[in-house]
């Protein structure tokens, strides 16, 4: 029953959040929805901004096999793009019954059964390095556009942003080149068995990550240039149909604030959260503000440029539903665990 509730509540959320905004957005603007469809667009532009969105997912899958390969878990690319496509699709579709990452857990897992903690593990890692290099790249971003152009608001939104930045680096710091923040944790659980079997399955995955540094970094390289090539994607869409539309380096500041909000697990894919807060601070990044409507269209714009990347999960699958229907079973059957 709770498990309904919540799968509702992502439906029902989403759907209020945009028909929130939309309704504001049509008070200030009433044909700002309607030019969507009605203004000329440039099609190569929004070409080049399917091409950036396209390329910043394949980076994604990649570092995930880099992450995968650096603690010898033998994994091949061609599965890690075919995982990391139907998961990106799950994040739309699935509606909290199997999401992506569970989904790629099971199928890592079940080729690796002796060392299932450590294959499981590596999705947590995963999104830990790609949460961090967007934080790293939003401090980069505020830094770089100028505390004095940054509204107010934004003042306290930026300071919190380099204080989690900097904790966040001094935690990985310490996980990476000293054994400070493993040994508390293993002498604290030494008298409960589970917990201490899974820590010490964990330090040893740790442990592989120090002896291949340079993986653990290239991955999170490859984050850094992922999340700008889906600011990129964000300021082509915008070119495409604004003449008047913000500059890259407000787009990085921008599209990053609003993906660190839609990556909350509130609704699929980030649905509604994402416009809501894209549209919100296109008014107040850009020097002298635009309009909200303007914000709005582009992040509807957006999502159709995000569907159109995800919908090729679709033909992945078709290739390959056999053996994807049957992880499916196993997913489901390990959620409801």
């Amino acid at each position: 029953m709770l498990n309904r509730l919540l799968i509702l509540m992502r439906i029902v959320l989403p759907i209020i959040l945009i028909g929130w905004i939309g309704h504001s957005v049509w008070k200030e603007d009433p044909d700002a929805l309607s030019g969507l469809w009605n203004r000329e667009k440039n099609y190569f532009l929004l070409g080049c901004s399917v091409t950036a969105c396209l390329t910043a997912m394949v980076i994604t899958f990649w570092r995930w096999f880099l992450l995968v390969r650096a603690i010898d878990i033998p994994f091949r690319f061609r599965d890690a793009l075919r995982l990391g496509f139907i998961g990106n699709l799950f994040q739309y579709i699935a509606l909290g019954t199997v999401g992506g990452d569970l989904f790629k857990a099971i199928f890592l897992a079940r080729e690796q059964p002796a060392r299932k903690p450590e294959a499981v593990a590596t999705i947590f890692i995963d999104r830990a390095v790609g949460l961090l290099a967007l934080l790293i790249v939003t401090s980069v971003a505020f830094l770089s556009f100028g505390w004095q152009r940054l509204p107010d608001e934004l003042h306290v939104v930026a300071i919190m942003c380099f204080i989690i930045t900097a904790v966040a680096l001094f935690i990985v710091a310490g996980l990476l080149f000293t054994n400070a923040t493993t040994k508390p944790l293993r002498s604290l659980f030494r008298k409960v068995p589970a917990v201490a079997a899974l820590l010490l399955r964990g330090e040893h995955a740790l442990l592989l990550y120090r002896e291949n540094r340079q993986s653990f970094f290239l991955a999170l390289s490859s984050g850094f240039v992922s999340h700008c090539l889906l600011a990129t994607a964000a300021y082509f869409a915008a070119a495409s149909i604004y003449a008047d539309h913000a500059s890259f380096s407000e787009q990085v500041v921008t599209w990053n604030i609003a993906g660190s909000v839609s990556a909350l697990p509130l609704s699929p894919g980030g649905l509604g959260t994402m416009e809501a807060t894209y549209a919100s601070l296109y008014t107040n990044v850009p020097d002298g503000g635009r309009p909200k409507a303007h914000g709005f269209t582009i992040a509807i714009l957006l999502r159709v440029v995000y569907v159109i990347v995800a919908a090729i999960g679709i033909v992945v699958y078709w290739f390959s539903r056999r053996e994807i229907d049957q992880l499916m079973k196993e997913a489901q059957l390990e959620d409801g665990d």
